[in-house]
Order: structure tokens, then C-alpha cells, then sequence
């Protein structure tokens, strides 16, 4: 893959010392959906803003889902390489040399956990607002030095 595989936006960071966001939306949204979020929580954070590549209701989605709405975990388990490929072109495109912190809301929450769950150290942690566990059965990774933070609440 490269780093056109997925429609994207680079926001360069102003501070030279903040860690990369990778910016993962929820379903119908788009690369934009959390820019501003983004530059609330980590003002000068280089970051990249990423489209889901699934059309879902006038946006997108990082995956599919059935029609009872759980997660199909073939299609999100085939998409995190994809995924995976393109943080990676991307990071090397843009000069990105810090392991990146995911931000990640509903769908792209659930595919962040996806990524750190299987492959570990392709993101130094993540902020996972609304997520699901990605699938049914524990994996055996490990993941020392990943910080999460999980906000999920009923408003």
C-alpha cells in the first residue's frame, strides 16, 4: 500500500516535540470529523486525518458491520493490514518519525483497538471515545507501554 491508499489530510505539527495523532472517525464521517479535537487535546501534534474506506450513510466507515450491527470480524481483520500499510507509508511521506497516538471515535475506535490489539507498536497508545472490543475472543498480545484511555458514558 501507500499513502494515497486511504483519503487522507497532514496537518505538519508547529512543535517539534509532540506526538503524531492518527485520527480515525466514526461511521458517516470523514478525514475532518476530529480535527478539532485533535487540536484541542494535543495543540501542535502533527495530524493525520483518515477516511474510512467503507461508504456507509453519506460517509464512511473503517469496516463493515452486519446487519444487526456487530462487528464483522473478517472484514476488520483483512482491513487492519490495509491500515496498518498506509500509517506507515504515510508516516514515512510526511516525515513522521514519532510512533503515533490514535484518536479514534465509535467505528475508527473499534478499528484503533483493532491495530493495537494486532500490531503491536505501530501506535504508541490511543484515545478510544465510544469503542467495542474489535472481537469476540481474547488475543494473546500483550500490550506493555500502550496507553489507552476508553471514554464510553450515556449522555
Amino acid at each position: 500500500m501507500t499513502a494515497t491508499s486511504h483519503t487522507h489530510i497532514f496537518i505538519p505539527g508547529t512543535d517539534p516535540i509532540r506526538v503524531p495523532l492518527v485520527l480515525l472517525h466514526g461511521s458517516g464521517g470523514d478525514e475532518q470529523e476530529l480535527v478539532p479535537l485533535a487540536a484541542d487535546i494535543a495543540p501542535g501534534s502533527p495530524i493525520l486525518g483518515t477516511r474510512g474506506t467503507v461508504p456507509i450513510d453519506g460517509g464512511f466507515a473503517f469496516f463493515h458491520r452486519f446487519e444487526d450491527r456487530t462487528i464483522d470480524e473478517g472484514d476488520i481483520t483483512g482491513r487492519v493490514s490495509v491500515l496498518t500499510d498506509f500509517i506507515e507509508a504515510a508516516s514515512t511521506r510526511y516525515s513522521v518519525t514519532k510512533t503515533p497516538i490514535a484518536i479514534g471515535f465509535s467505528n475508527g475506535a473499534i478499528m484503533a483497538a483493532a491495530l493495537l490489539l494486532t500490531r503491536p507498536g505501530l501506535l504508541a497508545g490511543a484515545i478510544l471515545f465510544r469503542p467495542l472490543s474489535p472481537f469476540r475472543d481474547d488475543l494473546p498480545t500483550r500490550q506493555d507501554g500502550a496507553r489507552v484511555l476508553i471514554i464510553d458514558g450515556e449522555g
